[in-house]
């Protein structure tokens, strides 16, 4: 099959590569050197239908965030069911399923808490173990969600981005009539966008310096500014940080208005410092949150992905062949796309 590897290297490679077969995996957890069985028992063979690409992939090639190389990229995938191990009964083949990639154990502390996020033996198809970018794939079958008949691919491939917006915004809140600035008009930034405008959100301004997506999001209602300076002394309920920008940071507690909520939702650099002034958290009482993955998102996604009213369609800009993903990596680092969708068909 072909499959799109990632080596270590800051580039990505089409590669010929063996279809997987149903037998266990052996995977890299995200924390710490020790290794997590996945039971061919429990795994399900997915013929790829659609993936798309995902900030976090940049960050990847950028070694601002972690993975396991070599490894097929990919967590934002829907695939159809070819086989299944045999503890496997809630799902059959030929239904079309979602995923979600991050794998959790459900036995440690956090995952016994419901802070399944947080579980300390996490691992994430498309990051430490082989995910979507290739015809075929081996996923847990507890990590899938069988689709509506009458979802379109091309919105359900939405479902883990959405749903990592959709736990972010359980933290903050956001309510009729309140104003929101967002930094950042990438896909995030513009799935929080449209999900604060269908919250009622009075208005939101979206901070982007680069004129296509700044463009783009006037489509969603949102009001383009390309500088922060642009904001003069303007303040927000809700300040939410989509960019992946470290510097961004101060910028979003000093435009927070006092009792605001900060969402510090896009950083992914570990290596990433920033200097903030403590004393405006303090004197302006700010929720600060911070956001990763999604915990219990997941129905409710389902739910907004069928909604009308989210612009799904609208937020994809390209379209590519598994064959033309090196190219589409570079159209998403110009910042000259917003979702592209990757067919390995």
């Amino acid at each position: 099959m072909k499959a799109c590897v990632y080596e270590g290297n800051p580039e990505v490679r089409l590669r010929e590569l063996p279809t997987p077969e149903l037998k266990d995996i052996v995977a890299s957890k995200k924390y710490g050197d020790e290794k997590l069985l996945l039971n061919k028992k429990d795994l399900v063979l997915l013929k790829v239908e659609v993936a798309s690409i995902c900030g976090t992939d940049l960050h990847i090639l950028m070694k601002e965030h972690g993975s396991s190389p070599p490894v097929i990229l990919g967590h934002e995938y829907i695939g159809r069911v070819i086989d299944t191990g045999e503890d496997v009964a809630h799902i059959k083949k030929d239904d079309c399923v979602a995923v979600d990639p991050n794998i959790k154990c459900g036995y440690c502390d956090y995952c016994r808490k419901g802070l399944f996020n947080m579980c300390v033996n996490l691992t994430t198809l498309g990051i430490f173990v082989d995910g979507g970018f290739a015809e075929f794939n081996l996923a847990p079958a507890k990590q899938l969600y069988r689709l509506p008949s009458d979802l379109p691919v091309e919105r359900a491939v939405l479902f883990e981005a959405v749903s990592c917006v959709m736990h972010g915004l359980t933290k903050v809140k956001p309510m009729a009539g309140e104003n929101v600035l967002v930094f950042g008009a990438g896909p995030i930034g513009c799935y929080f966008t449209a999900l604060c405008k269908l919250n009622g959100a009075l208005n939101v301004t979206v901070v982007e310096p680069h004129s296509f997506r700044a463009n783009f999001v006037k489509s969603l209602g949102a009001r383009p500014v390309s500088n922060i300076l642009d904001l003069k002394k303007e303040q927000f309920n809700i300040v939410v940080d989509a960019s992946g920008d470290p510097e961004i940071v101060p910028h979003a507690f000093q435009s927070a208005r006092p009792g605001g909520r900060v969402l510090l939702f896009g950083q992914q650099n570990v290596n990433a410092k920033v200097s903030i002034n403590p004393t405006l958290v303090n004197q302006k009482e700010l929720q600060v949150y911070g956001s990763y993955a999604t915990a219990t998102s997941f129905e409710d996604t389902l739910r907004v992905l069928t909604d009308s009213r989210f612009p799904c369609e609208s937020l994809i800009t390209h379209r590519v062949a598994l064959d033309d993903i090196v190219q589409a990596f570079d159209v998403m680092k110009a910042g000259n796309a917003i979702k592209v969708l990757i067919s390995p068909s």
